[in-house]
């Protein structure tokens, strides 16, 4: 009869698979069905060819310890994962399709159709200020637009453009800013391609 495997939600039956098997098959785990040192029956990390519930133990238990250190390395991370654009541009998708749900409006968006309509030089196409990712979320953070609203969120009828700039187009405030953006949405009315669109059909 196979061993059963420690965990959580109780033992469960598990098949012997031998570390160097799992090393050539790309796991990322293996089992023996060996009891650890501290008594578990568990899978182990092919790396450290350690219990993972140890591995588990142990970093509960450095975190209930160093809780700043902990969270600074989150917090060090999360830049990291921010900074990526293709990770946020799947952020972006989920985020958006959430919003158009929520809002009964159109969406068939995908991480590649926001990829492909972020401007190449990464400036603003609205007020020309750079598109900074990471972060916290800050007047040059990355946002999506609606070139028409009552469209939706769909392929061809949204453009990355900064925080700042679509904030002034929601809160409607008149200043120079603002007509630039009026400017630029003119721009893409007429045809006349800019920086995004010019960024979209290079795509």
């Amino acid at each position: 009869m196979p061993p059963r495997l420690c965990g959580q939600s109780g033992a469960v039956t598990m098949q012997i698979i031998a570390r160097d098997i799992a090393l050539a098959g790309g796991m990322r785990r293996y089992f023996t069905g060996a009891i650890c040192c501290r008594g578990h029956v568990a899978e182990r990390a092919v790396r450290s060819r350690r219990c993972v519930v140890c591995n588990k133990e142990d970093a509960k238990r450095f975190a209930a310890e160093n809780p700043r250190r902990v969270r600074e390395t989150q917090q060090r991370y999360d830049k990291r994962r921010r900074a990526d654009i293709s990770v946020w541009a799947s952020h972006m998708a989920a985020s958006v399709r959430n919003r158009a749900k929520r809002k009964s409006i159109p969406y068939n968006l995908t991480a590649a159709d926001i990829l492909c309509v972020i401007p190449e030089d990464r400036l603003c196409p609205a007020l020309g200020i750079p598109l900074i990712w990471g972060g916290k979320l800050s007047r040059n953070s990355p946002s999506i637009d609606r070139i028409t609203p009552s469209l939706g969120y769909v392929a061809g009828n949204i453009a990355i453009i900064s925080h700042k700039a679509n904030s002034m187009k929601q809160d409607a405030i008149h200043s120079d800013e603002l007509r630039r953006i009026a400017d630029w949405m003119d721009s893409l009315a007429r045809g006349a391609a800019g920086p995004a669109e010019e960024s979209r059909s290079a795509a």
